[in-house]
């Protein structure tokens, strides 16, 4: 194996072409063998490496039976073709070692070739072994057959002896039987004279019953005659009350159905008053909303003339205390005028004094 993994140096070019022409040589010569040898070459030949079980098996279940149909070869081919299948082998292997050597100068197919005939060397020596164990064990199985065999027979020869000692038992028996079938029968024939009196007296008593079942039967058939007259005098009754009842809701029924009408009428009527109404309603407060649009629009006017007439006190004061505008000098004015009053009013008191005096 490490020679099979060394790695193997080329050919000089030298070496190839020796080799080559050598090569050349041997192909020639085998192709001459292979006219020789009285065999032809068969095209069914595989020689390229196989497993064992590529190489030996078939199929689990073939569906043909010879190897002929099924395309395989001959198990024991014949010297000749045996002679020219190797030599056609060894042709090849030649053919593809010289295609090599020329193109790489290598001969790694030849190295290829030596490790798969190692390959198959080896499975046919475990072929053969596995061969030999399973003969060895066949020929256990074999020996097993052997005494399962002898041991059947021992048996199969007693169970003809049991059978035969029951079949003489069955025959002691019979013998037995026979004898107390008599009294079977008597007793049989004793006991189904007793059975029919039995029955007979069963007859009798269930005839009288019988008779009494027929004469209630009867007294209930009357029974049953004047329930059903009675019942259908009722359900005759039933049905004149049902027909009274029904008219009477018939006529209830309209004269409810005339109430009803009338008074749709009148909540028609009503709900017409009711439309107007409001319609009115509706005018008036829209009167009266203006109206108090109007009273609140004057009480706006209002406030805004008590705050102008406040707005415009407040300022002719201001303008009085500072002397401004038209109000300048407007306290000298005043008191001239409250001096001249104040001097009228002495002269007043003084003419009022002087007449009273």
């Amino acid at each position: 194996m490490q020679n099979a993994e060394m790695e193997v140096p080329l050919f000089t070019p030298l070496e190839a072409a020796t080799v080559s022409s050598v090569l050349e040589e041997c192909l020639n010569r085998l192709a001459i063998i292979g006219f020789i040898i009285p065999a032809n070459v068969d095209p069914r030949w595989d020689d390229s490496f196989k497993t064992i079980d590529e190489t030996y098996g078939v199929s689990d279940e073939p569906e043909i039976i010879f190897r002929e149909d099924m395309g395989l070869l001959p198990i024991v081919p014949t010297k000749a073709e045996k002679l020219q299948r190797e030599r056609n082998y060894v042709y090849e292997v030649l053919k593809k070692v010289l295609h090599e050597i020329r193109n790489h100068r290598t001969f790694d197919s030849l190295q290829k070739e030596v490790d798969n005939i190692a390959k198959k060397l080896e499975g046919e020596r475990n072929l053969e072994e596995s061969a030999q164990m399973w003969l060895s064990q066949a020929e256990q199985l074999r020996e097993q057959l052997e005494s399962d065999k002898k041991a059947n027979e021992e048996d199969r020869k007693n169970t003809i002896n049991l059978a035969q000692e029951s079949d003489a038992r069955v025959d002691h028996a019979i013998f037995i039987n026979n004898g107390k079938l008599g009294y079977a029968e008597k007793w049989a024939k004793a006991r189904l004279e007793q059975l029919e009196l039995k029955l007979n007296l069963q007859n009798k008593d269930m005839l009288n019953k019988l008779s009494e079942y027929s004469k209630e039967y009867n007294a209930e058939q009357a029974i049953s005659a004047e329930i059903h007259t009675y019942l259908e005098a009722d359900i005759k009754k039933k049905e004149e009350q049902i027909d009274m009842w029904t008219k009477k809701y018939n006529e209830e029924l309209v004269e409810r159905q005339e109430e009803i009408d009338e008074l749709k009428e009148l909540i028609n009527e009503q709900k017409l008053e009711i439309a107007e109404m409001q319609a009115l309603m509706d005018e008036r407060q829209k009167f009266i909303d203006e109206c108090i649009a109007e009273k609140n629009i004057l009480k706006e006017e209002e406030k805004l003339n008590k705050a102008a007439t406040v707005i415009q006190s407040t300022w002719r004061g201001y303008m009085v205390r500072k002397q401004l505008g038209k109000y300048k000098g407007l306290w000298k004015q005043l008191k001239k005028q409250k001096r001249i009053t104040e001097e009228k009013q002495k002269k007043i008191t003084k003419k009022k004094q002087k007449k009273l005096r």
